[in-house]
């Protein structure tokens, strides 16, 4: 009954976590019970219901828990998204690169990534892209496997278009917030993988971003 009066009200959302529900909803998720499956999409629709409810998931470690849930098979995605949307929100970003930024996060949201097939990796792509906005937490997954695995998809036959176009985002977003950009090309081979990607792919639009990207980082290089 609480998942069909919360589920398309945004206002009745922010009444149940007022009273209490982000707790009842991960204990729910814990228990992994027959309602689990109920209690997970109502806990990742409050991520985007407003401050109120926010500020419960807040209170309660939703951000970390979150992270949890991308262990979970088939919501990695839309827990993913959640902790994007949640961020994209918030003035002050300190706060949650201080929960990202734990080792046990970086962990999990490796090894989401690296462990996802084309098809869930098509989908987690677009949220990494505001998670990469973060400057420091960017500084961090700029010096992990995250750039390796990114550039390994690239130039995989087994992903879209879009996801390449997604993946040479965060490619560009890891570089131009680098603190050192010209060790950041040489350490990946980014002159080599991109000169592949601007002669190869198929899709006009993934060669036209790879050669701005290439063209910003010959000058780079120059300097």
């Amino acid at each position: 009954a609480l998942y069909n009066l919360c589920k398309i009200s945004k206002v009745r959302q922010e009444q149940a976590a007022q009273a209490g529900i982000v707790v009842s909803l991960q204990r729910l998720i814990k228990s992994n019970g027959p309602l689990r499956q109920l209690a997970i999409p109502l806990i990742c629709d409050l991520a985007h219901a407003g401050d109120a409810c926010r500020k419960a998931l807040w209170v309660n470690d939703g951000l970390s828990f979150y992270l949890e849930l991308l262990s979970v098979k088939y919501w990695d995605h839309t827990a993913l998204n959640c902790v994007a949307v949640w961020l994209s929100s918030a003035s002050d970003k300190r706060p949650f690169e201080q929960v990202l930024m734990r080792d046990e996060s970086v962990k999990i949201l490796l090894s989401t990534i690296a462990d996802a097939d084309p098809a869930t990796a098509s989908k987690l792509l677009a949220p990494l892209i505001p998670i990469l906005e973060c400057p420091r937490l960017n500084e961090l997954l700029g010096k992990s496997d995250l750039v390796s695995e990114l550039l390994k998809r690239l130039l995989s036959l087994d992903h879209q278009a879009v996801d390449r176009k997604n993946i040479l985002r965060c490619v560009q977003l890891l570089y131009e917030k680098s603190r050192e950009p010209k060790t950041f090309i040489t350490t990946h081979n980014l002159m080599e993988v991109l000169t592949t990607v601007v002669d190869n792919d198929e899709s006009v639009l993934v060669r036209e971003h790879g050669n701005e990207l290439l063209q910003a980082m010959l000058v780079n290089t120059v300097i």
